[in-house]
């Protein structure tokens, strides 16, 4: 049987396109793609233990929590937010 394109692909990225990411609490993402702030959420044992201080902190800071990221309206907020969960 011969491989498939996908099987080579999974082959060179070394099988988890993830893996850069995952130790990382947080990425932010591309503003030319998302034309907003907001933090993608990567450590999902992190952000459990922490979920009530994360919701009190977007609270506090007009931050708005979608699923598994937080949208941060400003870039003075995205430092504090840097300085806080980094």
């Amino acid at each position: 049987m011969g491989s498939s394109a996908f099987d080579s692909m999974v082959g060179y990225l070394g099988g988890d396109i993830m893996k850069e990411y995952k130790n990382n609490r947080f990425v932010i993402a591309d503003r030319k793609i998302t034309n907003k702030i907001t933090a993608v959420l990567c450590d999902i044992e992190y952000w459990n233990t922490h979920y009530e201080e994360l919701k009190d902190w977007c609270d506090e800071h007009c931050c708005e929590t979608q699923g598994m990221t937080v949208d941060i309206p400003n870039d003075r907020t995205l430092t504090m937010w840097m300085l806080c969960w980094s």
